[in-house]
């Protein structure tokens, strides 16, 4: 029997389109959701309304989630409640560490001057 990544489409929901500028940052993320909880993943890239992650998980389209940026270096996190709104294979990795790609949408937008990144780099 052949594996589910495999077989895998590109699956979302219908209102799921960007609404705001993103920004290339890779930064490690852990995920809680009600039916997978304490997954990990690292984004690809963010935006103030959303982030695309490159993870191990076959999240539930629609699926409340918890996302923790580790961003400081010092183990502090920033909590941030998210919908999976998309998810695909990953097809830099499809076979590798991080086989799927999930796009999530913030509940709230980011605040213009949260910094995601140990650098200080700003989501704007």
């Amino acid at each position: 029997m052949g594996d589910m990544r495999d077989t895998i489409e590109v699956e979302a929901l219908e209102d799921e389109r960007r609404r705001a500028r993103r920004r290339f940052l890779t930064l490690p993320v852990r995920i809680d959701t009600h039916s997978r909880p304490e997954r990990f993943a690292i984004t690809r890239n963010v935006s103030r309304t959303g982030a695309l992650l490159a993870t191990q998980s076959r999240f539930r389209i629609g699926a409340k989630a918890v996302l923790l940026f580790h961003a400081d270096g010092k183990g502090k996190r920033s909590p941030v409640e998210a919908r999976i709104v998309r998810l695909e294979l990953n097809s830099e990795d499809a076979t590798g560490l991080w086989p799927y790609l999930a796009a999530v949408s913030f509940e709230t937008p980011l605040e213009s001057s949260i910094s995601l990144a140990p650098t200080g780099v700003a989501v704007r």
